[in-house]
C-alpha cells in the first residue's frame, strides 16, 4: 500500500478500483491527493544514479564505476576526475584523462596552459607508484578554478 492510499483511506474515500493512465490501480481519492502533489516520483531504496556512482567511486571497483557513470545523464567535473583517478592502471586511463583535461580546459573559469600542464604532469604522476602527491596537485588546480569539491572527492577514492 503506497502513502497517497493511505492518505486516501484516511480522508474516507471508497475501495473502489481505477487505473490511471499508467494502468495503475488508484482510487479516486488517491488519484485526486496525487495531482496535489504536483510531482508523483518513486524512488529506489539505492537513490539516483549519481547517488550510485559515489558509493561506486569509494568502492573504486573499476566495473561498478564505469557501469554506474553510464547510467548518468550528465557528470561534473568533479565526479569525472574521480573516475580518472579510480581509472588508474585500467588501459582505458589516459583517454579518459585526455577527454577530462580537455573538459577542463573548456569549462573551468580562466583556464590556462599552465593549468592544463600541470594537470598532465599530475595525471602521469598519478599512474605510478606514489599517488598521493598527484591527487593533492589535482586538488589545487582545481581549487584554483572554481571546482569546489574536487579535493573532498579525491580524499574519498581509494588509491591502491
Amino acid at each position: 500500500m503506497t502513502l497517497v492510499d493511505v492518505l486516501a483511506r484516511r480522508a474516507g474515500a471508497q475501495d473502489v478500483v481505477v487505473r490511471d493512465v499508467h494502468g495503475i490501480d488508484v482510487m479516486p481519492a488517491a488519484r485526486e491527493l496525487a495531482g496535489l502533489m504536483r510531482t508523483f516520483v518513486r524512488m529506489t531504496a539505492q537513490g539516483s544514479p549519481y547517488t550510485r556512482l559515489r558509493h561506486a567511486v569509494r568502492g573504486g571497483n573499476v566495473l561498478l564505476v564505469t557501469a554506474t557513470a553510464a547510467e548518468c545523464p550528465q557528470l561534473d567535473l568533479e565526479d569525472a576526475l574521480a573516475i580518472c583517478v579510480v581509472l588508474r592502471g585500467d588501459p582505458r586511463y589516459d583517454r579518459a584523462c585526455v577527454r577530462w583535461i580537455g573538459r577542463f580546459s573548456l569549462e573551468a573559469p580562466g583556464a590556462t596552459l599552465q593549468d592544463v600542464g600541470d594537470l598532465t604532469d599530475a595525471l602521469e604522476e598519478l599512474a605510478g607508484l606514489e599517488p598521493r602527491g598527484a591527487l593533492e596537485a589535482l586538488a589545487r588546480v582545481c581549487e584554483r578554478r572554481g571546482i569546489r569539491h574536487a579535493r573532498k572527492l579525491l580524499g574519498e577514492v581509494p588509491v591502491r
